[in-house]
């Protein structure tokens, strides 16, 4: 993914949740030559994640989505391996910590990772808003890479149809980045009189344009995906680093559904919409 500065768009503060809830769960999770001990780790802390909701009373009407991203900053990669829930739960995990670091144990032969945690669980006062919509036109299955983006026919070009006034979030998550698309913010606080910088309110039934990312991958593909966040009210979002550019576009999945989870489902939706790039 990379942006071209020259077009439009759109963002957030935080939430108060009704009731708090401290409880204990735990996770395990088979290894084996195909599932590495760092992997499995992943696999049963989401678990005890989810107990942890049961637990506290959470429904499980449960929209999930499953990805492999992989985070890098400077020369260090870390790779995450994160089933996360969005959206139509009844809260949402606010901290967690091991009571019970992560370890290896055999079982029928079987060797798994095993973990506990205590969680500290939120219940939701709300419930989603159906009317709070959005329709996402112009985005392919697949492009090519634009590799010097001086190919002006190859770049995105998406628009975004509200069904009622909201603000707006886009990220990009692939299995290389994950990165903030709209807005952008500029390091040193600098000012530019760019739509794409500025967290303003998008109007009922007014079409907004995407128009300034091109497609790039350096592999032969990537598959990727955008995940567009509208909301109610401004929710800022402020787990972002600076890129080589100057943008603070480098960001962390973990931290979009960490932010996404602490707003109310009556303030929030949010759209996955998946494509590939190929070189």
């Amino acid at each position: 993914m990379r942006l071209l500065v020259i077009c439009f768009f759109l963002s957030f503060c935080t939430n108060s949740f009704s009731q708090t809830k401290k409880v204990e769960s735990s996770g395990e999770w088979p290894l084996s030559k195909n599932i590495s001990f760092y992997e499995a780790n992943e696999k049963a802390l989401i678990g005890a994640k989810k107990e942890a909701l049961r637990k506290a009373g959470i429904s499980e009407e449960i929209y999930s989505t499953e990805i492999l991203t992989t985070s890098s900053w400077n020369e260090n990669i870390n790779q995450n391996y994160i089933k996360d829930v969005f959206l139509n739960i009844g809260g949402a995990i606010e901290n967690w910590e091991y009571i019970e670091e992560p370890k290896e144990i055999e079982k029928d032969g079987v060797k798994y990772v095993k973990l506990k945690i205590m969680a500290k669980v939120k219940k939701y006062k709300t419930k989603p808003d159906l009317m709070l919509k959005a329709r996402v036109e112009g985005l392919k299955k697949s492009y090519d890479s634009n590799f010097n983006g001086n190919d002006e026919n190859n770049y995105f070009d998406i628009t975004i149809t509200p069904y009622m006034d909201c603000y707006l979030k886009i990220f990009y998550v692939s299995d290389s980045e994950t990165s903030v698309v709209f807005p952008l913010e500029v390091k040193d606080g600098l000012k530019l009189e760019n739509e794409i910088f500025e967290d303003i309110l998008l109007l009922k039934n007014k079409k907004k344009s995407i128009n300034y990312i091109y497609p790039y991958t350096e592999k032969e593909t990537e598959n990727g995906r955008f995940l567009i966040i509208i909301t109610k009210k401004q929710y800022p979002y402020t787990e972002s680093k600076v890129d080589p550019d100057g943008y603070y576009s480098v960001t962390y999945f973990d931290k979009i559904i960490s932010w996404y989870n602490n707003i109310e489902p009556e303030e929030k939706n949010i759209m996955s919409e998946q494509f590939s790039i190929s070189r």
